[in-house]
């Protein structure tokens, strides 16, 4: 056992060796919306204006009849009569709405519905939708139907979705999902999302079943790239990727007091190059899992089968994980049955707190299945850093082997796990 003495947490006003490079405070202080202003140039010449005092089925046809490609929406509110507009393809909306998030009909354009959607992409994809705040009180504030589509600097809020993804090489950045009855967001087919510097928080107003299909927001698609979001206070997961295939990037957000997971990657495999089918890096997640029950640990992989199709494995490292009583555990590798297997998953290089008494809380688990602990499975824990109050308690957990359940850490380390690893005492 390597037993070092030391007291503190996480520093601050400095890079960081464990957790978002320029820490935690950066990533909340950057998922903030910028201003949109109008377009150079003249209206009716270079670009298309909208008036929030016409019909709805005037504006609409200034969009269909749009030459410009450029769609300009200064402030106010833009009634529907239930379903809203929808775009041409390639054209670059410009909704009008100040830096922040303190958003109203005063300073920004508005889109409120009833209906399906606030505002709908086409399949030939290409647009730009940038600011603007999105309401719509019975489904999405926007559904994406095309492929390269860019969505910035937007408020969308008091839907039940924010925004659908459903196509290929979309990008959402600088955006704010809050208060939304079912998830902030939501993929369930597409590839190459990316999704960046975004504020993610209280979705599930309704307190639909978190462990069913609500939360902060749930990805189904291949290769998608999380980075620098902060995701809180959601009813729900933090984080769910779901029948994720493909190579995905999670890395360098902050994921704290969200009601189940912090970050939950479920149902993964390799990719058919025989990458890892995972990266999962960086992350600050603290006091997630309030909700208890099943996936409400800070990080958990369940059901992730990183030699599938070749694949090399998954990995989770650099994370800085902070767990105490009353939330969930630190981190988890699960499985279930033998068809649903996790394998070659490589937990390294993380920072770890176990600060209140609750014991087996790191580690893995599988309620009927014995091969996640076997050696064909090859599930490696290697050169991660430990913070607990003392070194009795059996706060690892194995529970596929000889010996009990839970585990100390030298009963952790018998077992071939962080032989190189290491305990701090706070």
């Amino acid at each position: 056992m390597s037993l070092r003495m030391r007291r503190g947490s996480q520093p601050t006003g400095q890079a960081q060796t464990f957790g978002p490079l320029l820490g935690a405070q950066w990533v909340r202080d950057h998922a903030v919306p910028g201003a949109v202003t109008v377009f150079a140039g003249t209206a009716g010449v270079d670009f298309t204006q909208l008036n929030p005092a016409n019909s709805q089925a005037t504006n609409q046809a200034a969009i269909s009849n749009d030459t410009t490609s450029k769609v300009w929406w200064p402030k106010g509110t833009y009634a529907t009569a239930g379903t809203g507009f929808n775009t041409k393809a390639g054209q670059e909306h410009r909704l009008e709405a100040p830096a922040g998030a303190a958003r109203s009909a005063a300073n920004s354009a508005v889109l409120p519905a009833s209906g399906v959607y606030c505002m709908q992409t086409q399949p030939g994809g290409g647009e730009s939708i940038k600011g603007g705040l999105f309401q719509s009180a019975t489904s999405y504030g926007i559904v994406n139907n095309g492929s390269g589509v860019t969505v910035e600097d937007g408020v969308y809020e008091l839907c039940s979705t924010g925004i659908l993804i459903q196509s290929n090489s979309m990008s959402i950045r600088r955006s704010v999902f809050r208060s939304n009855t079912r998830y902030g967001l939501s993929q369930s087919t597409g590839a190459n999302l990316l999704v960046e510097n975004c504020e993610i928080k209280d979705n599930n107003t309704a307190h639909n079943n978190p462990e069913l299909d609500a939360g902060g927001l749930k990805f189904g698609g291949q290769a998608v790239t999380y980075r620098s979001n902060w995701s809180h206070l959601n009813y729900g997961m933090g984080f769910w990727m779901d029948y994720a295939f493909g190579s995905h990037i999670i890395e360098e957000n902050v994921q704290e007091d969200n009601g189940k997971g912090g970050i939950f990657y479920e149902k993964g495999t390799g990719d058919d190059e025989g990458t890892a089918s995972a990266v999962i890096r960086r992350n600050y997640c603290k006091n997630n899992g309030s909700l208890s029950g099943f996936a409400a640990q800070q990080i958990i992989a369940s059901r992730c089968d990183g030699a599938a199709l070749g694949g090399t494995g998954f990995e989770i490292y650099l994370n800085y994980i902070d767990q105490t009583d009353g939330y969930g555990a630190a981190l988890y590798l699960h499985d279930t049955v033998s068809s649903d297997e996790t394998n070659k998953a490589r937990v390294h290089d993380n920072d770890i707190w176990m600060r209140g008494s609750a014991l087996g809380i790191c580690g893995a688990t599988s309620a009927d299945s014995v091969h996640i602990f076997s050696g064909a499975a090859d599930n490696q824990f290697t050169t991660n850093h430990y913070h607990i109050p003392n070194t009795t308690a059996a706060r690892w957990l194995w529970n596929g082997v000889p010996g009990g359940t839970n585990k100390t850490f030298s009963q952790w380390q018998a077992l071939g796990k962080d032989t190189a690893g290491s305990v701090v005492l706070i």
